[in-house]
């Protein structure tokens, strides 16, 4: 008995053809590297809301990174599935912008004699670095989003087409 059109050679199922392009795959797969990157901005965040207390003389200190922190593991999982990554990774990268303006005031304090103690200026410039970085890591990955997803978008064009 011949396989239909349908079937492989082994009779397994549908023959094997061009594979349909996913443009949504394409971007996500773009912003792997924020993906990774947020986990660590994630925890070093709680890593500097852990000693905040200590470093500001303050507990309430500790929720500046904390909750952005745990924000960030939480849009972590949340990417993990390639379907969702593209928004969390939208919601990680604004989480990192409002960081970055809740602790920019920090610079003025360097140079100042304001009396508040040095350890959190630090601390505050700890948040503001670290939120600077990933920002730092997101520009060149959502170029690559935009570029592979155009592409991607005008291959799957070409694909419908035919």
């Amino acid at each position: 008995m011949e396989p239909s059109h349908e079937e492989n050679s082994r009779g397994q199922g549908p023959a094997p053809g061009p594979v349909r392009p996913d443009p949504d795959a394409v971007r996500a797969a773009a912003l792997a590297p924020l993906w990774r990157a947020s986990a660590a901005w994630g925890a070093l965040l709680l890593a500097l809301a852990a000693g905040a207390p200590s470093w500001t003389g303050d507990p309430r200190a500790a929720l500046l990174p904390g909750l952005p922190g745990a924000g960030a593991l939480l849009l972590f999982a949340v990417g993990r599935p390639a379907r969702t990554r593209r928004v969390a990774m939208v919601l990680t990268t604004a989480l990192a912008g409002s960081v970055a303006l809740a602790t920019s005031g920090s610079l003025g304090a360097l140079g100042a004699d304001s009396g508040v103690p040095r350890a959190a200026v630090y601390f505050q410039l700890g948040c503001l670095a670290s939120a600077a970085a990933l920002l730092a890591c997101a520009v060149p990955c959502w170029r690559r989003v935009e570029e592979n997803g155009r592409r991607a978008d005008d291959h799957l064009a070409l694909y419908e087409e035919l």
